[in-house]
């Protein structure tokens, strides 16, 4: 734009520059330009308009539409040129000629007028400029703005990217984690079962064992000891009937008493008679002690009830009689029906006095830990004594049971012990214990060395800094 302005000063400046100012006073000579020339300045356009008794108001383009619609009606437009030749140097003689020559002369031009027109086209095209400027710094701002942005939105999803994948590296690990536990639980599980399976096939042969020498013997189910001596002397010296000869099995009944005592079975097979003496003891239980629980007292009525042969019924009713305070009234409540034998009472006891404490003592056994001052004697029977308590009453083979304290004590032990390579590469429950006791040992004599020497050092700087304060007071009595 600024080169076409200075085209079109120089143009007004002196039109044409190769034609001499003798040859264009004699018009029509001068420079030849087509309608649609960028050259043809407004002023020029104006006064062609004038000539053709166009309106001459408008912009440049909007005149020279209007000269070119004027000019079609009667020729060719294409072919129609401007000629502009200086007669003075402010004034411009303009005229509109084709191939038949000159048809159209318009008014003489003069410069001097036109020269505030030509001054606001100038300004015009300034502040054109000026705008052109202001839009560009706009979008140079913009495209910075813009790509602030983008560098913002990268480097928000290189971390959202970063965090997904650290969380994704989370979830696998910890998915890794729980499905070896769950694998090494499966595994335990599956042990435990199959040491089940071996101790019930184990029972069931044994009952059948029994069973068969129970029939080879002939002995009929063991009765309710009576009162009468004489009777149970002579069933114990003729258990059988005169029928038992024809090898059917028959019980002899007393008909001075209610109930006979026939042998147990270990007194037929090995021929030793029922122990007699003093029964262990059996001490109340009121379930209110926490740390003395039902099944801790349990196993005092059972060794009782084995020394004194007592039947399902009797050690029900021993049950039942020595209970006080909480478990006494937790027994009234339960319904008769749930206490009729005595396996499903001890079972219900022990859902009612201890609600999920199987699961809380199995909890507590999983959370066992190693204290600070711990020794590991101590940590191994507390360790034991919460497998007792989680899992004492299932039936676990030594496999098994050695597997969980393994486990266990391989995650409670203090770090300082596990560091050791001979505790860590243990292999079994009782290499583990052996190994931690010796590193224990060993840990705990180093730092008794260690003791002793920072002693020996100690004692030995005081004993130089005697010397130093004694010779330092012997000098200074000599000075």
């Amino acid at each position: 734009m600024a080169s076409e302005t200075d085209e079109n000063s120089s143009s007004m400046a002196g039109l044409p520059s190769d034609v001499d100012e003798e040859e264009s006073i004699g018009l029509p000579h001068g420079k030849l330009y087509p309608l649609n020339s960028r050259r043809l300045i407004a002023v020029y356009l104006r006064h062609i308009a004038e000539a053709l008794s166009l309106p001459s108001t408008g912009s440049a383009d909007e005149v020279r539409q209007l000269i070119e619609g004027k000019l079609q009606e009667t020729r060719e437009v294409s072919n129609v040129q401007v000629v502009v030749a200086e007669s003075t140097i402010k004034e411009v003689k303009l005229s509109l000629m084709d191939d038949s020559g000159v048809f159209v002369e318009a008014p003489v031009c003069r410069l001097t007028k036109d020269t505030s027109e030509c001054g606001g086209l100038r300004q015009e095209l300034e502040e054109a400029h000026a705008r052109n400027q202001q839009l560009r710094e706009d979008m140079e701002s913009v495209v910075q703005d813009l790509r602030k942005h983008q560098s913002e939105v990268s480097r928000l999803t290189e971390a959202l990217e970063g965090a997904r994948s650290e969380g994704m590296d989370t979830l696998e690990s910890q998915l890794k984690e729980e499905k070896s536990k769950r694998k090494r639980m499966w595994r335990m599980h599956c042990q435990q079962v199959a040491d089940q399976e071996r101790l019930l096939e184990e029972k069931e042969g044994e009952v059948t064992r029994l069973r068969q020498r129970l029939t080879d013997l002939g002995v009929c189910s063991p009765r309710r000891r009576g009162t009468s001596d004489d009777s149970s002397h002579a069933v114990a010296e003729s258990p059988l009937s005169p029928e038992s000869e024809t090898g059917t099995p028959h019980c002899s009944h007393s008909k001075t008493s209610t109930s006979v005592e026939i042998p147990t079975l270990a007194a037929v097979t090995s021929g030793v008679a029922p122990r007699r003496g003093k029964a262990p003891p059996i001490d109340p239980f009121s379930g209110e002690n926490t740390e003395f629980r039902f099944e801790d007292w349990l196993p005092s009525l059972e060794r009782a009830a084995t020394w004194n042969e007592w039947s399902d019924e009797e050690k029900l009713i021993q049950l039942a009689g020595h209970l006080r305070g909480k478990a006494l009234q937790e027994w009234n409540l339960v319904p008769e029906e749930e206490k009729s034998t005595f396996q499903g009472a001890v079972e219900k006891m022990r859902d009612v006095l201890g609600p999920g404490s199987r699961v809380l003592a199995a909890q507590d056994f999983r959370h066992t830990c190693q204290e600070v001052n711990e020794t590991v004697s101590a940590f191994v029977r507390r360790l034991e004594r919460a497998f007792r308590v989680a899992h004492g009453c299932d039936k676990l083979g030594p496999e098994t049971r050695s597997i969980f304290l393994f486990g266990q004590m391989q995650d409670g032990l203090r770090q300082d012990l596990m560091r050791s390579p001979s505790v860590s590469g243990a292999l079994s429950y009782q290499e583990l214990c052996m190994a931690a006791k010796n590193e224990e040992k060993r840990q705990t004599e180093l730092k008794k060395r260690q003791e002793y020497n920072m002693g020996r050092k100690s004692s030995t700087q005081s004993a130089n800094f005697s010397t130093q304060r004694a010779a330092q007071i012997r000098k200074s009595d000599d000075t």
